[in-house]
């Protein structure tokens, strides 16, 4: 058998047993590869033309199926059942034929008059094949919305890593200027000192708290704490304290933590968008993103995306929401988690550090 390849400037021609070989990549189109999918190349079959039309149809519809993913193995079971047909009706016909008497045809008009007997065949062959071409035109239209999808999701995935390179300028381009040290921050070690400052303003937000229920104790149980950090607290105020504590370091930093959480808010919505029913692709993309940021980006963005500031128009939390679904904070350093109470925020989340912790007690 022959098979011609075009590459759309030219075309080779190679010799091909049962549509196998060794031609490389570009060959695996003919044995269903999903290589060939992307390749480019077309193919066409040349039988000898001894081969009856049929036949040569059917080889064709069984090359087109080939070509097909999984998703068509229903109509490959059709293929060895029609084949098994047309064997059977010809084994028929060849053990009639053998059972027949010819010797009664002594004229041209009476074995005329008995081929006639056979138009039925021709008219059921026909149907096959008209038939077998509807099934290929078919696979052809099929294939066309698979290469359609592909170039959708290719650019999807081009603007998306475009995106994410704008956020790694974003990131470059923040700094700080600490005058009283006489030092500028940038990059990345920018997130790590505000991540600092914003340590130490939850410090003192518990420090405030403590010192005003210290206060309104009576004597004789002020005794009982030496050291003021020893009054004790619920996981709810410390959550308080968080989000003041935010409040008051946002409003410092946000000529550099504003662009950045909106933008990256909006790879992720871009990505959701684009994929509003496929969980699994949306976390894969999320996957990406999250293996881009730093330990001290992560533990802004975790204080962030609950704060007032990365609430929408109607006053929803729902970045928290998206983060929290995801599992987007499994992997946080937890230095950069102030207090366990915290992870409150996140009740869908699983923090592998707090794991370690349990396994190392």
């Amino acid at each position: 058998m022959e098979c011609v390849l075009w590459d759309g400037q030219g075309e080779k021609k190679v010799k091909a047993n049962r549509f196998t070989g060794n031609h490389g990549r570009r060959f695996f189109a003919f044995t269903g590869g999903s290589a060939g999918k992307r390749s480019g190349w077309t193919a066409s079959i040349s039988h000898d033309t001894r081969m009856s039309p049929l036949f040569k149809i059917f080889r064709l519809l069984l090359y087109e199926v080939k070509l097909k993913s999984k998703s068509k193995s229903k109509i490959i079971e059709w293929i060895p059942l029609s084949g098994l047909i047309y064997f059977l009706v010809f084994i028929g016909y060849y053990f009639w034929m053998r059972g027949h008497d010819f010797s009664s045809f002594n004229s041209i008009s009476a074995a005329g008059q008995f081929g006639d007997m056979f138009g039925a065949f021709n008219a059921l062959f026909t149907g096959l094949a008209f038939v077998g071409l509807a099934i290929t035109i078919w696979l052809q239209v099929e294939q066309f919305a698979e290469d359609k999808l592909d170039a959708r999701n290719s650019q999807i995935e081009t603007t998306f890593f475009s995106m994410m390179g704008n956020l790694q300028r974003i990131v470059e381009t923040a700094y700080f200027n600490d005058e009283s040290e006489g030092r500028v921050y940038s990059g990345r070690e920018y997130f790590r000192f505000a991540l600092n400052l914003l340590e130490g303003a939850y410090r003192s937000e518990i420090y405030k708290f403590q010192q005003v229920r210290f206060q309104s104790y009576e004597i004789n149980v002020r005794r009982k704490y030496v050291f003021l950090q020893a009054v004790p607290m619920f996981d709810d105020e410390k959550r308080i304290c968080v989000i003041k504590a935010y409040n008051e370091f946002y409003k410092i930093n946000d000529y550099n933590l504003g662009h950045y959480f909106r933008y990256l808010y909006n790879v992720i919505k871009y990505i959701r968008g684009k994929y509003p029913s496929d969980t699994e692709t949306q976390e894969k993309y999320v996957g990406l993103i999250q293996a881009q940021l730093s330990n001290d980006e992560l533990g802004l963005l975790f204080y962030n995306a609950f704060s007032k500031f990365a609430r929408n128009e109607k006053d929803e939390d729902i970045f928290r929401q998206w983060l929290d679904d995801y599992n987007f904070f499994q992997n946080i350093d937890g230095r950069c988690v102030f207090d366990d109470a915290l992870t409150a925020f996140y009740p869908r989340s699983k923090f592998k550090y707090m794991t370690m912790q349990s396994k190392e007690a």
